[in-house]
């Protein structure tokens, strides 16, 4: 399965009082999850416009498209989505120094997986990194005069 790490670094972490400092470790944790949320949704709207971390998904073939043609409501563009499953079982975890964003379910695991090499979608490039970083900085430093 292919992972990502992306490292926050506050700019001005040694400019902070020691109150803000406390402040910064207990908000940590739920900026990470707000910035692995963010990373979904950054991976799901790629998904939405044909879109990988790294560009335009490859087509689909032939074949593959005519099913899905054939399939109501469906189009030619690369979404991953055929029943869903997949896609919604993308999740995160989180905990005080870091958080993952995985699928949920060891059968979407294996087949985002094995999509992901064709049609890199699983990361976040470095427009994304930086998304990341500033959702997490709102959170966490929200209210400081920095």
């Amino acid at each position: 399965m292919a992972t990502t790490k992306i490292v926050i670094t506050p700019k001005n972490a040694r400019d902070l009082t020691k109150e803000e400092r406390a402040q910064v470790k207990k908000r940590t944790p739920l900026g990470l999850s707000r910035a692995a949320l963010k990373g979904i949704n950054i991976i799901q709207d790629g998904l939405d416009k044909g879109q990988g971390f790294e560009g335009t998904l490859a087509p689909y073939s032939d074949a593959y498209a005519l099913i899905k043609r054939a399939k109501k409501g469906s189009s030619d563009v690369v979404n991953l989505k055929w029943s869903g499953n997949m896609r919604g079982s993308i999740t995160h975890k989180y905990d005080n120094d870091s958080a993952t964003i995985f699928f949920s379910r060891a059968t979407e695991a294996k087949k985002g997986a094995m999509l992901n090499k064709k049609r890199p979608f699983f990361g976040i490039n470095e427009k994304g990194e930086r998304m990341l970083a500033k959702v997490f900085e709102a959170y966490v430093f929200r209210g400081f005069s920095k």
